[in-house]
């Protein structure tokens, strides 16, 4: 049992730098989603601030150049409620 117990220990620095990475580019991804949130809310302040909102064309414009199938699905949802 002991030495089952130590071929598992010999794996945990690999499976701990694996794990690591994983949570720096989980971190990665959430920074890039956090600045794009940040720069609609902006767009969508300033448009405010001026007293208008996106046309339908505009808004139909910005959707189409989403590339993100899903997150384009997510947008459309949203328009529905």
């Amino acid at each position: 049992m002991t030495t089952d117990l130590i071929a598992d220990l010999s794996d945990l620095p690999k499976a701990i730098r694996w794990l690591q990475a994983k949570v720096l580019r989980q971190a990665a991804a959430l920074d890039a989603l956090n600045r794009r949130v940040v720069s609609q809310r902006l767009v969508l302040r300033t448009l405010d601030e001026l007293g208008r909102s996106l046309t339908a064309d505009e808004f139909r414009a910005a959707r189409d150049r989403v590339a993100d199938d899903q997150l384009r699905d997510r947008i459309d949802q949203t328009q529905l409620r």
